[in-house]
């Protein structure tokens, strides 16, 4: 990761300055290496004061078509509408699949009655093929 920028501690900001005040820089051996790095250098990134697209540009970095390599020099003009949709509208069917999850494992843990123990075998080693198995 690099940052190229010409702001200092106790840089006084202009009202009228340039809204790419720095530029951050990450590579990888492969994009989806490249595009975690990014996603993980935004999230460590700290800017105070004022306002920053850093949100947004975590948007698209999470954007289907842009992680499919899907885009070209109209990608934030054809996807604006998904790339700021509000992560709330997720929030239930996510809820409902955590439960539905849980619900399952639930059950499975119900219909595998411990079985008694035949030659050597033990509990330990019932529980490690089990595990093995899902």
């Amino acid at each position: 990761m690099r940052v190229e920028s010409a702001i200092y501690a106790g840089f006084e900001m202009s009202l009228y300055y340039d809204p790419m005040l720095a530029k951050l820089i990450v590579w990888g051996e492969t994009r989806a290496d490249a595009i975690m790095r990014m996603k993980r250098a935004l999230r460590e990134y700290r800017i105070v004061g004022i306002k920053t697209n850093i949100p947004f540009h975590m948007r698209v970095l999470e954007n289907t078509p842009f992680l499919g390599g899907q885009f070209d020099t109209s990608f934030i003009d054809e996807n604006m509408e998904s790339i700021t949709a509000r992560k709330e509208h997720y929030i239930e069917p996510a809820v409902a699949a955590a439960v539905l999850l849980h619900h399952q494992r639930r059950q499975k843990a119900i219909v595998m009655p411990a079985a008694p123990a035949q030659n050597g075998d033990n509990a330990w080693k019932r529980a490690g093929r089990r595990e093995q198995l899902r």
